[in-house]
């Protein structure tokens, strides 16, 4: 891991493009995209009775 972070302190570019991918990734976990998916699969199940995907 020291080495990673080491990388990470000396180059900005790639740092910069850990914290998009970090943000896109933490978008997944927004409360309202979580609600969506759920509400998207409790219709699914109510309606057709099979799990959606994503």
């Amino acid at each position: 891991m020291y080495s990673y972070l080491k990388k990470l302190l000396k180059n900005s570019g790639l740092t910069g493009k850990t914290e998009e991918r970090a943000r896109r990734e933490a978008e997944n976990y927004d409360w309202q995209v979580v609600l969506n998916r759920y509400e998207k699969m409790y219709k699914s199940i109510v309606n057709n009775r099979t799990i959606p995907n994503k």
